[in-house]
């Protein structure tokens, strides 16, 4: 009978006076040939006569199978092959009827029946092995009706759309439909978005007849927001809280989860303690969130662990933010190692705006044979551009019987302090500034501005003359600070400094001779007018 498990079961043995073996092929055709094996057997300690049972089941593909065996032996001196006891055995099994009422549904199916079927639309029918447990689940809502009810051979089992059951007779389960109230088939998600960037939330629902919906925030209605999609543009922090929608058809309503909007600054991530799950990353290859008391969180209670189950280690997580062109970071973050062995974990960091800013590989293992290890990584760097990509890849080389664990990533905001330098009067003098800043500029011809992260100490050198001018002193916001061209500052907040420049001051130096007229002086140095010696 197609779909029928049946077991092959012989004897099969030897009358031996060597120790030469005899090998007996075995091959069950239907549509399709079902088996195919050769056994091989020997005496053992000497005696002449032995005996194996052997058994193969399978399943039925046709109405007619044919049972072949063969005698594929190379050895017949002194000895023979053996057989007895060939009988086929059918297996009980079970049919299982599903239906739906009104019309048809879409039902899924696990596991497989004995022919491999699996999920379909009823009316259908699924043959499986005695005690079997079956699970079935069907929509909520199917055709404009919404789910009532599962019957089990005519009574009520469940009013949840998945139940299970177990086989042990023949059953039909009938999903019942009833008109009702709208079904949400999919709740709004919550979300984190950057400060003017757009925010969006979805809902989906069935009913019998039209839907009408209303998106409220904080529980009171938002004007025009009457479609199944929510879009919010240009989020600003006063669109932080939670928003819902209520549904309605001519038979009730239904209000939605809710769901929570959080508007993240420039510099900030997107769930960086993976406590929302995957939320605002992108994610490809063998890693997952984990929670289980075997695994131990350094921030809140979900990480993400890569290559879990001896999985080829190749995952990779990456997100976009905002940031700010010559602005100072931090990225933080803590990597780990869940290891019942001393093998290495390789995590590779990459950030990347206009170019490349970090790109570095952190190793670690196990440590005194402790199972769980924790590392907190830093990386300070310098945007430079409005958008910065964070990218974590898994590139160990070892997988068994350890993870690499992933926690609390987070983009730390550095405060940075902005040096003015003016002269006075106002031209175009050049001035040495050292070190660069923050966008790798240094000196130049004043007017000109240079950020520095906080506290750190830039020296400036004006010319000593300018324009035929000499410099007199620096001035710090405004304040006498030095007479000397070369000044340090240190930036512990925004400061200006102004190279003050005056005309030069002539002076006269006359020399006599007393009592002794027309004496010959020596003078070092030229005066204005090229005069010296006299």
């Amino acid at each position: 009978m197609p779909g029928q498990r049946y077991v092959l079961s012989l004897e099969m043995g030897v009358l031996a006076y060597n120790n030469s073996q005899q090998k007996l092929q075995v091959q069950l055709n239907g549509t399709t040939p079902l088996l195919n094996v050769t056994h091989t057997t020997i005496r053992l300690n000497n005696q002449p006569i032995r005996w194996e049972t052997k058994n193969h089941p399978f399943i039925a593909d046709s109405t007619s199978t044919t049972l072949t065996l063969r005698d594929v032996s190379t050895a017949t001196n002194a000895l023979d092959l053996t057989l007895d006891n060939v009988r086929v055995i059918p297996q009980v099994t079970r049919t299982l009827t599903v239906s739906s009422s009104p019309g048809s549904a879409e039902v899924t199916v696990s596991p497989a029946d004995t022919l491999g079927r699996t999920s379909g639309t009823t009316s259908l029918t699924r043959t499986f092995q005695n005690a079997t447990t079956v699970t079935l689940a069907v929509p909520a809502a199917n055709g404009g009706l919404t789910f009532q009810k599962w019957l089990k051979n005519g009574v009520d089992l469940t009013t949840s759309p998945s139940t299970s059951v177990l086989m042990d007779g023949d059953h039909e389960l009938t999903a019942v439909y009833v008109a009702g109230p709208p079904v949400i088939t999919g709740q709004p998600e919550s979300a984190a978005v950057a400060t003017g960037s757009t925010a969006t939330f979805r809902v989906t629902a069935a009913a019998s007849g039209p839907l009408i919906y209303q998106w409220r925030f904080m529980g009171s209605p938002l004007p025009g927001a009457t479609s199944e999609t929510l879009v919010i543009n240009n989020v600003q922090a006063a669109n932080t809280g939670s928003y819902d929608v209520i549904v309605t058809s001519s038979s009730g309503t239904v209000t939605s989860t809710a769901a929570n909007l959080s508007v993240i600054s420039a510099g900030s991530l997107v769930n960086g303690s993976f406590e929302a799950g995957y939320t605002g990353w992108t994610v490809t290859g063998n890693q997952m969130i984990q929670s289980t008391s075997l695994y131990t969180a350094t921030d809140g209670t979900q990480l993400v662990a890569f290559n879990r189950g001896e999985a080829p280690p190749n995952g990779v997580l990456s997100q976009a933010f905002a940031t700010i062109p010559g602005q100072s970071y931090v990225l933080a973050f803590d990597m780990g190692v869940l290891a019942y062995n001393n093998l290495q974990q390789k995590l590779q960091v990459q950030l990347t705006g206009a170019t490349t800013l970090v790109n570095q590989t952190h190793t670690t293992n196990r440590v005194n044979n402790q199972l769980i290890r924790w590392e907190s990584k830093n990386h300070p760097f310098i945007a430079d551009s409005t958008s910065t990509t964070l990218t974590f890849r898994d590139v160990s080389t070892a997988t068994n019987a350890l993870d690499l664990t992933l926690d609390n990533v987070r983009i730390i905001p550095q405060i940075t302090r902005t040096l003015t330098i003016f002269t006075d009067p106002e031209s175009p003098v050049p001035m040495t500034v050292s070190p660069a800043d923050t966008l790798g500029r240094s000196g130049g011809n004043a007017t000109f501005t240079r950020t520095y992260p906080n506290l750190t100490t830039v020296t400036v050198t004006a010319p000593a003359t300018s324009g035929g001018m000499a410099f007199q002193k620096w001035r710090k916001n405004g304040a006498d600070l030095a007479t000397t061209a070369t000044v340090s500052v240190e930036m512990d907040g925004n400061h200006t400094l102004t190279a003050v420049y005056l005309p030069p001051v002539n002076r006269t130096l006359t020399v006599e001779s007393s009592p002794i007229s027309a004496v010959g002086i020596d003078v070092s140095t030229l005066d204005n007018n090229g005069q010296g010696n006299g």
